[in-house]
C-alpha cells in the first residue's frame, strides 16, 4: 500500500531498489509561506520530466485559503471562501483554479503540504469486478474445520496503483502565515 506521498518521492516502491527517472517523483520542501512562484515551480519541474501536465492540485482548506490570502488566486477567486463556490455567467458553479486546473479540496491532506496530482499515471481507487481470490484459474475457498463452515474470500477492489511518478509532485513544509 502506497500513499501520495509515497507516490511524490523518490522512495523506493513495489520493490524497486533503484527506480528509473520516471519511477521517481517531484518533492520541494518550502520551509515558508506558500508562493506562487514555489507554485509555478514544481508545476515546470512536473511538465519538464514528464513531458505533460498534472491535472489537478489536492489540499485541504487550510492550504486553499493559504493560496487565497497570499494573493496567488486572481481578485475574481477572492469572492467566495474554502468550501464555497460561486456561480459563474451559465449558473454552473465555479471551481478555483491554478493555471487553468482544478483545486480539489480534502481534508486529509496535512496543513503543510500540497499534491500536484495526475489522474492518468496514479489511480487512486481502481476497481475490478468482484469475485472470488484466485490463483491461476482455481478458485480459492475455505473450510473451518470446527464449525463447517465455507469461507471464500471476495476481492474487487485495490487502493492505488502508481504507474509512473514522475508526473507527480508535493510541496512540503509549508508554513501557517
Amino acid at each position: 500500500m502506497a500513499s501520495l506521498g509515497d507516490a511524490a518521492g523518490s522512495q523506493a516502491l513495489y520493490g524497486m531498489t533503484t527506480p528509473p527517472a520516471a519511477f521517481t517523483g517531484n518533492i520541494k520542501t518550502l520551509n515558508g509561506v506558500l508562493t506562487a512562484g514555489a507554485m509555478r515551480d514544481m508545476s515546470t519541474t512536473i511538465k519538464r520530466r514528464c513531458g505533460y501536465n498534472w491535472h489537478m492540485l489536492v489540499m485541504n482548506s487550510n492550504n486553499l485559503q493559504r493560496y487565497f490570502e497570499n494573493t496567488i488566486a486572481t481578485t475574481n477567486a477572492l469572492n467566495f471562501l474554502p468550501g464555497e463556490t460561486t456561480k459563474d455567467a451559465d449558473g454552473g458553479s465555479a471551481v478555483p483554479m491554478f493555471q487553468g486546473l482544478p483545486i480539489v479540496v480534502d481534508e486529509n491532506v496535512e496543513d503543510h503540504t500540497i499534491f500536484f496530482f495526475n489522474k492518468d499515471d496514479i489511480k487512486l481507487a481502481e476497481f475490478k469486478d468482484f469475485g472470488p481470490d484466485q490463483d491461476s484459474s482455481a478458485n480459492h475457498g475455505m473450510v473451518d474445520r470446527t464449525k463447517l463452515i465455507y469461507d471464500t474470500q471476495i476481492w474487487g477492489m485495490y487502493n492505488m496503483r502508481i504507474q509512473r511518478r514522475n508526473s507527480m509532485g508535493m510541496l512540503n513544509g509549508i508554513s501557517p502565515s
